[in-house]
């Protein structure tokens, strides 16, 4: 192989790593099942279908930061526009043991894919103040 020929064949193997490593925050941002979860501010969930109405709940969260917290955006997601948001909340009951929860509640939601995103971890919107979380779940029914 000549010269030229490896450093375009690098060239083009870095480019990919490059992509593969930016969709990675994608992939580690999936809806998370039960098990410890390290959020940081832009750690963003997959997305699920709903309308109307949601719950999500976060149980036994910690962080070493003496001020616990995470705020998080629920948002519509839109192919080719800007994803609108609906509120965002800011949960701390978690923080209180390993088996408390926290809660947040979002209605009249119009039919659609929704995901949430971490906006903050105890205050910072910016930064890597992370927060483990045992688990978090989304309910999409009001009946309970």
């Amino acid at each position: 192989m000549k010269r030229t020929q490896r450093k375009r064949t690098f060239a083009v193997a870095s480019g990919a790593a490059l992509l593969l490593a930016a969709s990675a925050g994608v992939a580690f941002g999936a809806a998370p099942p039960d098990g410890k979860w390290t959020m940081v501010p832009g750690w963003e969930s997959t997305r699920w279908s709903d309308e109307q109405y949601s719950q999500l709940w976060f149980k036994g969260c910690s962080t070493a930061s003496a001020n616990p917290s995470i705020t998080v955006e629920y948002r519509q997601d839109k192919s080719l526009q800007p994803d609108p948001s609906y509120d965002d909340k800011k949960f701390t009951a978690c923080f209180s043991s390993s088996t408390s929860n926290s809660m947040g509640e979002w209605h009249d939601l119009p039919k659609g894919s929704y995901y949430w995103d971490v906006l903050a971890t105890n205050g910072n919107y910016i930064g890597t103040d992370k927060v483990l979380v045992q688990r978090a779940h989304v309910d999409t029914t009001a009946a309970d």
